[in-house]
């Protein structure tokens, strides 16, 4: 896995990743992904957003929610 990474020029950067989840048909969800994480801005800097293949994962010392466009 670390090869194929390092051969395609590293993992995927977190705002390619969250592109990708709303390209094409879930553009229109992009919008309501936007007003999540400004919510989510407010809870304090210690809130990690973590963007994943198919989803965004939102999170302190736990994963306390998920975002995945559906």
């Amino acid at each position: 896995l670390l090869y194929r990474q390092q051969a395609a020029g590293g993992p995927p950067a977190e705002a390619d990743l969250v592109a990708a989840q709303y390209a094409g048909a879930k553009a229109g969800l992009k919008p309501i992904y936007e007003a999540i994480l400004a919510v989510v801005s407010e809870f304090g800097p210690d809130v990690e957003v973590a963007p994943k293949k198919s989803y965004v994962s939102l999170r302190r010392q736990k994963q306390f929610a998920i975002v995945q466009p559906s």
